[in-house]
């Protein structure tokens, strides 16, 4: 019988738990973390550990990009909002430009303040 975690446990409820507003922000926070985190990689000089950082956060903007509804008008300026944020995160990524990173996480930071 294998061994359950409890703490994996209750973030499996927590989530699913979760209005769909709530699990955007939580997206959000956790792209907003790896970009922190790849910020503090280049200020230490961990490459590597910066690229996988940016890499997730990344992933988190092009799922939340995946996921709009183009019934809804605000879906074309949202998808242009990730491009962008995309881009930064993608030059920041080939550069290890930090301003690009933190450029990403100010435009971040105010979409996470509309939800």
């Amino acid at each position: 019988m294998p061994d359950i975690n409890p703490y994996d446990n209750y973030l499996e409820q927590s989530v699913s738990t979760q209005t769909p507003g709530e699990l955007i922000i939580l997206l959000y926070d956790r792209a907003l973390f790896h970009i922190n985190m790849a910020l503090r990689g280049i200020e230490q000089k961990k490459i590597g550990e910066a690229h996988t950082s940016i890499r997730k956060a990344e992933d988190i903007v092009i799922y939340l990009r995946g996921i709009l509804d183009a019934r809804y008008k605000v879906s074309g300026t949202l998808y242009e909002c990730y491009s962008v944020i995309l881009k930064q995160l993608t030059t920041a990524n080939i550069q290890k430009d930090k301003e690009a990173l933190e450029d990403a996480a100010k435009a971040m930071r105010t979409l996470r303040e509309t939800w």
